[in-house]
């Protein structure tokens, strides 16, 4: 019989702990382990006693290890979980979120049926801090693709989300774990390292919530962005051209995609001269959308203008040429205008956190700004094209 282990890195949660914990063991097929990294115990004495029964010694599954360890980071974390188990399959959870109800059972079976898989994820859907979720927000939905096609489809861009992952332990430990070096993001990192080595699964199902909340590592998307660089720098361009080559035929996306790769590598130089290429031709309002961010970066803010309003003239519902226009019209001091375009974003897109941040920025200058002048506040720049729409599912059991 296959065992399966939950691995949580947990560093100051401790108000979402108890939720996170709850959730495994209330699965419809329990877990053989949940391992607790922990990095904060000083938080967490009262609330890992509700399960001290939880032991190997008792024999109740699941079997629950309170695995203390200095703070080193969340890698480091998982790595410690990884090998605090025995079990033949691992998954992940964060201490701040919460397993859908059927998650293990989902893909124990999905591991059993299909003995060339090596990983299983799924949808997660977004819910605030207190554990609600958005109303008429769905999960983000990804797709299985051909195992030759992996790596192309991941270096074009992280599509796995680490809260549903399931994975063999064995060849996870094999490739050396979650890389430990800073600078360098450690899931995606881990993804890309395993895209060649046997079949991934999408589970259709939503498996995890995710907790949206001020503490987030996503919100700080300039340290998402240098980390995911750090990851991707790790391959060689002929290793990514090479797959990129295979994941998409078509000789048009692909160019999109190999100048956003360029552009996720920090070869900024690189990218601008083949999106001014690409700018060219017919369809251009990928290639317009990344020479704006790149202008708007350096504060060329007419030639970004220009950019963005070329690209709406081509595609209007965009929600993220909306957005950043907006950045750019507030930037230069046109409020009223500015305003119109975040609304514009917001009503095309509803829950787009960028916009409606900057909208509430404008409508709001006094709470967000304690009176600072409102061009110079920290407005939020789309930075990647926008994922298609979130798309609606069925409700999820917590």
């Amino acid at each position: 019989m296959t065992r399966i282990a939950v691995v949580i890195p947990h560093f100051r949660q401790t108000g979402f702990l108890a939720e996170c914990l709850d959730s495994l063991l209330a699965q419809t097929r329990l877990p053989d382990d949940v391992i607790l990294v922990d990095s904060s115990p000083e938080e967490t004495g009262e609330i890992m006693a509700r399960y001290a029964s939880h032991t190997s010694a008792t024999g109740l599954v699941p079997r629950v290890v309170h695995l203390i360890t200095p703070a080193a980071g969340v890698a480091a974390a998982r790595n410690a979980g990884l090998h605090a188990t025995t079990c033949e399959l691992v998954a992940f959870l964060d201490a701040d979120n919460i397993a859908a109800s059927d998650r293990i059972e989902w893909q124990l079976e999905v591991f059993e049926s299909n003995p060339d898989i090596v990983l299983s994820h799924g949808p997660l859907v977004p819910i605030d801090r207190r554990g609600e979720g958005y109303s008429g927000i769905a999960a983000y939905a990804s797709h299985n693709v051909p195992v030759e096609q992996q790596l192309g489809w991941l270096v074009a861009r992280n599509r796995i989300a680490t809260d549903t992952v399931c994975a063999r332990r064995d060849l996870v430990v094999a490739l050396g774990g979650f890389c430990e070096t800073r600078g360098v993001r450690e899931d995606y990192d881990l993804w890309l390292r395993m895209a060649t080595q046997g079949r991934f699964h999408y589970v259709d199902a939503p498996l995890a919530l995710y907790r949206r909340h001020e503490t987030n590592l996503s919100n700080n998307e300039a340290y998402m962005f240098a980390w995911e660089a750090g990851a991707l720098n790790r391959l060689e361009w002929p290793v990514i051209a090479d797959a990129l080559r295979t994941a998409y035929p078509n000789e048009a996306e692909r160019a999109v995609i190999e100048g956003e790769v360029r552009l996720r590598r920090g070869e900024f130089g690189v990218a601008e001269m083949h999106f001014i290429g690409l700018a060219r031709l017919p369809q251009a309002t990928a290639a317009l959308f990344h020479l704006a961010h790149l202008a708007m970066a350096r504060g060329s803010l007419d030639y970004a203008e220009s950019m963005l309003r070329r690209a709406l003239n081509d595609d209007p519902d965009d929600a993220g040429l909306w957005n950043n226009l907006g950045v750019v019209l507030v930037r230069v001091g046109r409020v009223d205008a500015a305003a119109d375009a975040f609304a514009c974003a917001v009503d095309l897109r509803p829950h787009y956190r960028d916009a409606a941040a900057n909208l509430d920025q404008i409508l709001h200058p006094q709470e967000q700004m304690r009176g600072g002048p409102l061009r110079s506040a920290a407005w939020r720049v789309t930075r990647r094209r926008l994922r298609p729409q979130l798309i609606p599912m069925m409700a999820v059991a917590a």
